[in-house]
């Protein structure tokens, strides 16, 4: 069955003068029965497709067992990186509202990245991971004016990453 929908796929991609690219090329099986455990060689022009556990996805680290822990630290870890910057311009400039924007461009942009994929689905501990990245810029953000993060979420007037819509 998967093979048949690749070979159309492929078919597709051939009457548009595309070629799809057998080494990017990724299968991933989704299985969730613990009595049927099974593996599936699918084949692109004759060439064995390799079968992952894991793969990205316009950024989006996917996993087999669909659980987003692999996601969530690779998201903090880019979000972190972006800090630093957020950090040094906090040096440069004491304007909540500049520091604020930036933050929400440059970090916030990238916790909330594909979040409509897997913020219904992430563990407790990756929800406050997310947080806990947030509530860090926003102590350089307000600087000693910081009290709380309860309060830190109304005077930047801002909403917890665990509220979405």
């Amino acid at each position: 069955m998967t093979q048949d929908h690749l070979n159309r796929i492929n078919s597709w991609t051939d009457g548009k003068k595309m070629k799809l690219n057998t080494s990017k090329t990724k299968n991933i099986i989704f299985n969730f029965s613990k009595n049927s455990q099974f593996s599936t060689e699918v084949k692109l022009n004759g060439e064995v497709i390799e079968t992952v556990e894991e793969t990205k996805l316009l950024g989006t680290v996917i996993t087999n067992d669909l659980k987003w822990e692999r996601n969530t630290d690779k998201i903090i870890k880019e979000a972190n990186k972006r800090m630093f910057f957020l950090h040094k311009l906090s040096k440069f400039t004491k304007n909540k509202e500049d520091l604020k924007k930036i933050y929400i461009l440059q970090i916030r942009s990238k916790l909330e990245q594909s979040a409509v994929l897997w913020h219904s689905s992430i563990t407790k501990k990756c929800e406050i991971n997310l947080e806990r990245v947030q509530k860090s810029a926003f102590k350089i953000i307000l600087g000693d004016k910081y009290v709380d993060y309860d309060n830190s979420l109304k005077v930047l007037k801002l909403q917890s990453l665990g509220v979405r819509t």
